[in-house]
C-alpha cells in the first residue's frame, strides 16, 4: 500500500503517467478542447475559452492533459506551442509582464532559443511601452518563422485579471489584453475560473461575451466509483480494491456529500486507504486557507441580504428550503426567494427537487467554499472539518466506527508507550473524527471524552479543552470560559479514574485560562491532598472559602476537602472543625453534609473515639438527601467498626443493609457484598461467604475488589477441599478482570491463588492451576507468569538447577515463592 502523498491533490506535482491513470470522467471535455484548438489552427478569427467550475473539480488537470495530448498529436504539435501559466503567478502586473512570461516559458519549457534574445532586448529597454512592443513583435516573428501559433493556458483567469491594486489599472490591463487577443491571430487563450466573474458576465465590462464558457461539472456516482478504483490500482492498493465492493453502495451518499468533486474524492480515498485523517486535514486546511482572499472577496461583493441568505444556508448544513432559509436568516420569504435566484444565477447555488407542489432545495455548489465558511465562521466546531465526519458516517456503519475507535485507542496507547508522541497526537485526531461521526449521543460523548483525555496526555491541553467542552455540551459567554469549563470537566473525569497527577494538571490549565474558576480551585485542592501536598491544597481551598461570591455548595466542598488537607498535616482537630463547619454551613447540599459527617466519623476512628464515629456514621446513613453511595459508605464504615470491636452479627446486618441500598453504584454494591462475605466467614457461615465472594466476582468489580474477592474465594474453597471449583474460576480470570488492569496486579492475584492452593490442597493442584493460567491469550501476562513454572518445580524438588535459565531478578523472586510454597507443603 502506498504511503500518504499530498501531491495527489495537486495535479502540477503528479507524474504524467499518474495523471493519465487517474483521469476519469473528463475525456469528452478534453476531446472538445482538442477539437477547438484544431479548428483554430488556421482560423482568421480566434475563439477563446473559459472552463468554469469550483476548486478541485479538475480544471487544471484538463489544461495539463490538453498540453500533453497536443504535444503527442503530430498535426497539432506542428501548429501550436503551449504556454501554461500557473495559478501562483500573481506577479503579472501589466500586459508586458504577461508577454514576458510567455517568452520565458517558450525558452525554458519548449526550447525556443530565439525567445531568449527577445527577452534580453526587452529587459534592456527602460520604457515599458517600448519593451512591450519588443516582446509582442518578437512573439509575432517567432510565430511566423516557425509556422506555429501560441496556446495560452491560464489557471484562475478571474484572479489573473483582477489582481491589480487600482481599478483604473485593472481596466487598462483588461482592455489591453482584450485588444491583443482580438487583433493578434497567433494567440489563443483557454482559461479557468471558479465562477462567472464580473469581467465577462456584465455587458459593460471588458470581456463581456468574449470567451466561450465550458462548465466542468461534478463526477457522477459511476465516475466517483471509477476514480477511487483507478487511484487504488495506480497505488497497487490491493486491500482497498479487494474490500471496495462491500462499500460500493455508499458511493451515492458520498457523491451527495462532496458534490462529485475529484479533489475531495482523493482526500477521502486517503482516509480509506491509510486510515489516517491528519494528513488529509492538513492538506485540506492548507488548500482552504489559500482560498481565503478569494472567498472573502466573493462575500465582500455580495449585498448584505445575499450574504445573510448564504450564511443561513451554511448554518442549515449547506442546503435548505426557502422557508427554512428565511426563518434562519430572519428575512422575509419574498426577499430570500429573490436572493436565492440571484445567487443561483451567479453560480453560487444549485437548486434541486422543485416541482409538483414541492419547494426547491438550495445547495451551496462549491464544497470547498462550504468547508472554508464552516471553518472560519461557524462555532463551535470551526477547528474540525465536519465534511470528514460526514464522510465517515456515510461510509462506515456505527459498529465499524466504534470498532475503529477502540483499535485506534490501542494504537494510541502503544505509540505513547514507545515514546511516539507525535504519532499518538495524530491518532487522537483520527479518533476525534470517528467519535464525532457517531449518531448515538452516549457513545459519542463517551468516545469524545476519551479523545479529550488523549489530547491532554500528549500535551495538547487546548484541543483537550475544546473536545471536552463539546462533549459536555458546554455553553459559555467567552472562548476562555468555554475552554476553562472543558478543562474542569476533564479534570473531574481524571479524578474519577484516580489519575490525580493529570487531573491536577488539567485544573491548573483551567486556572491559567480563568484564575477565578472556583471548580478548578476545588478540584486542584482535592488532587493536591491525594498527592500528599496538603499545604498547597489548604492554600487553594482556603481561597475558595474566603470568596463571598462562591455558592454555598462550593464552599461546603472546599471546607470538606480542606479538612482532609489539615488532617493530612496531622491537624486532626482542625480537620474535624472544617467538617463540622461544612455540616453547619447554611445552604450546603445534603451530599456535601453527608461527606463531611462521614469524614468526621473516619477522623474520630483515628483518635479511638468509637462512640463518636458510630454516631457520625449513623447520622450520615440516615441523612435525608444523602446519595445512595454515601449511605453505603456510612453503613460499611459502621459495619467495619462493629466488626473490629467483635460484634460480627451487628456488622453483618450493616453489610446486608448496604448490599440492598437502592440506587447505589455497582462498585459500591459489590464492595458491600464482599464485606458481607467476610462477616459470614467470621460467623462460620462458609456457604454464605462463598456465595458472596462468587457473586462479587461475577459482577466484574474493579481490580482491587476483584483481587481480594478471588483470594478470599479460593481460600474458602481450598479449605473446603473444592479444588475443582477453584480451577473453574482460574480459567475465567481473564474474562472477569477489568479491561486495562495492570499486568503486575494480575500476576500478584494469580500468585496469591497458587499460594492458597498449595497451602490448603497440594503443589500438584497449584501446578494444575498454573497450567491453566499460562493459557491466557495475553502474551505479556504469559511472559510475566513464566518464572512461576520453575518456582513450583523448585518447591517440589528443591533443585536450584531449574532456575538456571531465569534472569537474576526473576530467579530471586522464584526462590521466595518456592520457599513459601514449600513451607505450605511441609505444614500441610
Amino acid at each position: 500500500m502506498s504511503a500518504y502523498a499530498p501531491h495527489k491533490y495537486n495535479p502540477w506535482e503528479m507524474a504524467p503517467e499518474e495523471l493519465e491513470a487517474t483521469f476519469i470522467g473528463r475525456q469528452p471535455l478534453l476531446d472538445r478542447l482538442l477539437e477547438a484548438v484544431r479548428e483554430q489552427s488556421q482560423a482568421e478569427s480566434i475563439q477563446h475559452y473559459i472552463l468554469l467550475g469550483p476548486r478541485g473539480i479538475g480544471k487544471t488537470t484538463l489544461l495539463l492533459l490538453l498540453r500533453r495530448r497536443l504535444k503527442r498529436d503530430p498535426d497539432l504539435a506542428a501548429r501550436w506551442l503551449c504556454v501554461h501559466y500557473r495559478e501562483e503567478e500573481y506577479y503579472v502586473y501589466t500586459l508586458r509582464d504577461l508577454l514576458a512570461l510567455a517568452l520565458e516559458s517558450l525558452h525554458a519549457d519548449e526550447g525556443v532559443a530565439e525567445a531568449k534574445a527577445v527577452l534580453d532586448e526587452a529587459q534592456a529597454e527602460p520604457d515599458d511601452e517600448k519593451s512591450q512592443a519588443i516582446l509582442l513583435s518578437g512573439l509575432r516573428r517567432i510565430s511566423e518563422a516557425r509556422g506555429q501559433r501560441f496556446l495560452l493556458l491560464v489557471d484562475n483567469l478571474d484572479q489573473f485579471l483582477r489582481g491589480l491594486p487600482k481599478r483604473d489599472e485593472t481596466e487598462t490591463f483588461q482592455h489591453a489584453l482584450r485588444k491583443l487577443l482580438s487583433t493578434e491571430h497567433f494567440l489563443m487563450l483557454i482559461g479557468t475560473s471558479t465562477r462567472h466573474f464580473e469581467e465577462f458576465a456584465s455587458y459593460d465590462e471588458a470581456f463581456f461575451n468574449f470567451f466561450c464558457p465550458i462548465t466542468v461539472g461534478n463526477l457522477s456516482d459511476d465516475e466517483v466509483d471509477a476514480l477511487l478504483l483507478a487511484r487504488a490500482c495506480f497505488d497497487d492498493n490491493h486491500d482497498f480494491v479487494r474490500d471496495y465492493e462491500q462499500h460500493k453502495a455508499n458511493i451515492r451518499t458520498i457523491t451527495f456529500l462532496i458534490g462529485g468533486n475529484p479533489r475531495f474524492v482523493l482526500m477521502l480515498y486517503e482516509i480509506l486507504s491509510q486510515q489516517r485523517i491528519l494528513p488529509v486535514v492538513h492538506a485540506l486546511r492548507q488548500t482552504v486557507d489559500n482560498l481565503t482572499p478569494l472567498f472573502k472577496d466573493v462575500l465582500e461583493q455580495m449585498s448584505r441580504q445575499q450574504s445573510k441568505t448564504l450564511d443561513a444556508i451554511m448554518r442549515l448544513g449547506g442546503a435548505g428550503s426557502p422557508t427554512d432559509i428565511a426563518s434562519t436568516a430572519r428575512l422575509a420569504l419574498n426577499v430570500v426567494t429573490t436572493m436565492l435566484g440571484r445567487l443561483r444565477d451567479a453560480g453560487f447555488l444549485a437548486s434541486e427537487g422543485e416541482g409538483k407542489g414541492r419547494p426547491a432545495t438550495y445547495r451551496v455548489r462549491d464544497q470547498m467554499f462550504r468547508t472554508w465558511y464552516q471553518m472560519r465562521y461557524l462555532r463551535p466546531n470551526r477547528r474540525r472539518l465536519e465534511l470528514l465526519a460526514d464522510f465517515l458516517r456515510a461510509w462506515f456503519t456505527a459498529a465499524e466506527r466504534e470498532a475503529t475507535i477502540e483499535h485506534l485507542h490501542g494504537e494510541f496507547q502503544k505509540e505513547l508507550a514507545d515514546g511516539l508522541t507525535h504519532h499518538a497526537r495524530e491518532t487522537a485526531l483520527t479518533m476525534e473524527y470517528y467519535a464525532a461521526s457517531l449518531e448515538q449521543c452516549d457513545s459519542r460523548r463517551r468516545h469524545m471524552e476519551q479523545v479529550a483525555e488523549n489530547y491532554f496526555v500528549v500535551g495538547d491541553p487546548h484541543q483537550a479543552a475544546l473536545t471536552m467542552a463539546e462533549a459536555s455540551g458546554i455553553v459559555a459567554e467567552s472562548h476562555a470560559r468555554y475552554q476553562t469549563a472543558g478543562l474542569v470537566d476533564l479534570g473531574n473525569r481524571l479524578l474519577d479514574r484516580q489519575d490525580y497527577e493529570r487531573a491536577a494538571q488539567s485544573f491548573r490549565q483551567a486556572l491559567l485560562k480563568d484564575g477565578s474558576s472556583v471548580p478548578a480551585k476545588i478540584g486542584l485542592g482535592y488532587c493536591l491532598t491525594e498527592l500528599g501536598d496538603h499545604h498547597a491544597a489548604e492554600h487553594e481551598l482556603s481561597a475558595v472559602i474566603a470568596m463571598p461570591q462562591a455558592p454555598a455548595y462550593q464552599r461546603a466542598f472546599a471546607l470538606l476537602f480542606r479538612g482532609r488537607a489539615k488532617a493530612g498535616q496531622g491537624d486532626v482537630e482542625g480537620g474535624a472543625g472544617d467538617y463540622t463547619a461544612a455540616e453547619k454551613l447554611p445552604g450546603a447540599p445534603p451530599e456535601a453534609v453527608a461527606f463531611a459527617i462521614l469524614a468526621r466519623g473516619k477522623a474520630k476512628l483515628q483518635t479511638a473515639h468509637m462512640a463518636g464515629a458510630l454516631a457520625d456514621f449513623t447520622a450520615a446513613a440516615e441523612l435525608p438527601g444523602a446519595l445512595p453511595d454515601q449511605v453505603v459508605d456510612a453503613l460499611l464504615n459502621r459495619g467495619v467498626s462493629y466488626g473490629d470491636s467483635g460484634d460480627n452479627s451487628t456488622a453483618l446486618r450493616d453489610f446486608d443493609a448496604a448490599v440492598n441500598v437502592a440506587g447505589a453504584s455497582k462498585s459500591q454494591t459489590l464492595l458491600a457484598t464482599l464485606m458481607r462475605g467476610f462477616a459470614q466467614k467470621k460467623l462460620g457461615n462458609t456457604g454464605a461467604a462463598i456465595g458472596d465472594f462468587a457473586f462479587c466476582l461475577e459482577g466484574r468489580p474493579k481490580e482491587a475488589t476483584l483481587g481480594v474477592a478471588i483470594k478470599a474465594l479460593s481460600s474458602e474453597l481450598a479449605t473446603a477441599g473444592r479444588g475443582g471449583e477453584i480451577l473453574q474460576w482460574v480459567s475465567r480470570l481473564d474474562e472477569l478482570e477489568p479491561s486495562g488492569a495492570p499486568t503486575e496486579d494480575r500476576v500478584l492475584v494469580r500468585i496469591a491463588v497458587l499460594g492458597r492452593m498449595a497451602d490448603h490442597l497440594s503443589l500438584d493442584a497449584a501446578s494444575e492451576a498454573l497450567e491453566i493460567m499460562m493459557k491466557t491469550p495475553d502474551a505479556a501476562l504469559r511472559e510475566r507468569l513464566a518464572f512461576l513454572v520453575p518456582a513450583l518445580e523448585l518447591a517440589r524438588t528443591g533443585d536450584e538447577g531449574v532456575l538456571a535459565k531465569l534472569p537474576e531478578a526473576e530467579r530471586e523472586a522464584a526462590r521466595r515463592i518456592a520457599a513459601t510454597l514449600a513451607k505450605s507443603r511441609q505444614e500441610g
